[in-house]
Order: C-alpha cells, then structure tokens, then sequence
C-alpha cells in the first residue's frame, strides 16, 4: 500500500471539501433531465415513425411499446434518484463526518450491505452506488465515515480513498452474511484501470447495437430503405462518437491496463492545475510533477473528479511507465480505485 491515509477532515463540514462539494453537485446535474438518457427512446421513435411512413403500421406499434416502457422505467428511476438525492441534500446541509467501525455483510454490483458501528451497537446498513473495488477497500481498511443515520434512518457512507457521500439506509431485517462473490476485485487499482479500458468496449457494442436494430429496421418491407438506414445509423454513430468525445476521450486507455499490472510505482509530487469536470464526472487535466529534482508536465485526457482532488490534497501521486523516458504511464493511488492514463510531455 502507498503508506498514506485518504480520509476526511473530521473538523471541517462535509461540503467544505471542494472535491466532495463538486461530485455532489456533478450528482445533481446528472439527475437532471439529459438528452442523452432518452437516447434509445429517440431511436425506437425514429425507427417507428420511419417504418410507418414507408410500410404502413409494420412494427411501428412494437417500437412504440418499447419506446413507452423505456421511458415510463427511466422517469421512474429518475424521480426516486432525485428524490433520494433531496433527502441526502438535507442530511449535508451543515454536517460534519464521524468515523465509524464496519465490515461488509455482503455486496453484489452498486447494492452493498454492511455491518457499522454506531456507538455499542453494530446496525446493518445498505448503501447504494458503492462499487465492488469500493468494497475491496473496505474489507482492508474495515472504517468507513458517517452523517446520520437521521429520524428516517438514511445515512450517508464515505470510504476511504473517496470524497462521494455514499445514500445508504438503516435496515430493518438482519441480511444474512455471505462471502464475498469471486467476481469481487481483490485489487481496486487493477479492476479500476480494466474497468476504464472496457468502457471503449461497451461503446462498441451500442455501435454495433445501433447498426443492427437499424438493419432490422430497414429490412422490415418489401426493399431495404437505404434512407432509413443511413439516417438512422448516422444519426446513432454520430451521437455515441459525441458521447465518447464528451465523457471518455478516452487516451491511452487501452495501454492502462498493462501500465497498472507492472506496478512499477513511484511517488511523485504534483501540483494539479485548475480544471472543469464534465457531466460524468471525469475531466481533461494537467499536472506538474516532481521526482528527484526532475520536473514535467503530464496530460490527463479522461481522470475522474476523485483521483483529482486527490492529487490536489495530498500533493503527492504514484507513477508506473515510462515516466523519465516519455510516453504513456498510469497515475494513481495503489491499493485504491483511483488511476487514470497520462502522457508525459517532456
């Protein structure tokens, strides 16, 4: 480990922290109304309203169904999450963390149960958003830091190596315990940096995804509509190449893997320009650093707000690859799910 604590000032309001008062409010925006989010509605009217006009009914109906359940489960969700979000709202206002003892009950995906002790007394806990790599760290380190638990029994977590207030709530029932799944990652580093590369895989396979409902789409009459399917299509890949710009610009992010897996660390000073975080809560950054009386200049096309504000507190980061000599490398904190891919301008 990097023999360094990531934990919060216990003396100071939870929002006086500029890196958790910005991934609150980077949380608020996301549970706005986005273009982005009605997407796949977009497409299946598209593809309805383009079938109808040129065979009749057709499937239109069919893409109207989906169309409709897509987007009554997604205003559902939404509401709930914004909801939610209003009550987490109310327990920071003022509030200060407080370190409590805990251990994970059980976890699987973003859902995440957990045993906290609250004065004598071990309360189980859910929290929701909490990643497997979180719970690796949380299995290590066995604290976790507190607001709340409130009247209505929501709490808010943070763990440490991130600055996220966590919604969690106290459960009625005790869940029973299991083991961890032998999908958990057991380093948060590696699985953070996997994690990050597979994101240009998952991109592919909407591309795929659009191109294929829209063949569907343009064989449904007698000919295949060249319009439709160009349209379609066009419309689709461009929309998820913008998104891809916007939220990944992606970088080296296919080399950091590999970059994580040497763990060839070394301790670095660095002092983090000023940035502005996208909507998904990454940005492009630059940074200087320090080793040795060497100084240098990296680029970070796609760092999450958390590794960020890190690197900005504590004034020291960890560099694998080829760092004197140039090139791509991996910045982080190991042991904790916070890298990112860099390029070292000499």
């Amino acid at each position: 480990m990097i023999g360094l604590a990531l934990e919060p000032e216990l003396d100071r309001p939870v929002l006086a922290n500029p890196t958790t008062a910005m991934m609150v409010e980077l949380r608020a925006r996301l549970l706005q109304p986005m273009w982005y989010r009605v997407f796949w509605v977009a497409v299946f009217l598209a593809a309805a309203v383009a079938d109808a006009v040129m065979h009749g009914l057709g499937l239109g109906p069919l893409y109207f169904f989906a169309a409709a359940v897509i987007t009554t489960k997604t205003a559902v969700l939404m509401r709930r999450e914004r909801k939610r979000f209003e009550h987490d709202s109310e327990l920071l206002a003022n509030a200060y963390w407080k370190p409590a003892a805990a251990r994970v009950i059980h976890g699987a995906g973003l859902v995440t149960k957990l045993w906290v002790a609250l004065g004598s007394d071990w309360v189980p806990v859910q929290v929701k958003w909490m990643t497997g790599m979180h719970r690796a760290v949380l299995r290590r380190t066995g604290r976790v830091w507190l607001v709340g638990p409130d009247e209505r029994g929501l709490v808010l977590v943070r763990v440490e190596g991130s600055h996220y207030p966590f919604s969690g709530s106290v459960l009625t029932e005790v869940p029973a315990e299991r083991p961890a799944d032998k999908k958990e990652p057991t380093d948060p580093t590696v699985a953070a940096a996997r994690n990050a590369a597979q994101s240009l895989t998952v991109l592919g396979m909407q591309l795929l995804g659009v191109l294929v409902f829209t063949l569907v789409v343009a064989n449904s009459g007698d000919e295949f509509d060249l319009p439709v399917f160009v349209g379609v299509v066009g419309t689709g890949w461009g929309i998820l190449f913008f998104r891809l710009y916007q939220a990944w610009r992606p970088g080296n992010l296919r080399q950091l893997p590999g970059l994580v897996a040497e763990a060839n660390w070394v301790r670095v000073g660095v002092v983090v320009d000023p940035f502005e975080p996208r909507r998904l809560g990454a940005a492009t950054a630059t940074a200087t650093v320090r080793s040795d009386g060497d100084v240098s200049r990296i680029v970070l096309p796609h760092a999450g707000v958390d590794l960020l504000g890190t690197m900005h507190e504590t004034g020291v980061v960890w560099i694998s690859g080829p760092f004197r000599g140039g090139g791509p490398v991996a910045v982080g904190y190991p042991g904790y799910p916070l890298v990112a891919a860099a390029r070292v301008r000499r």
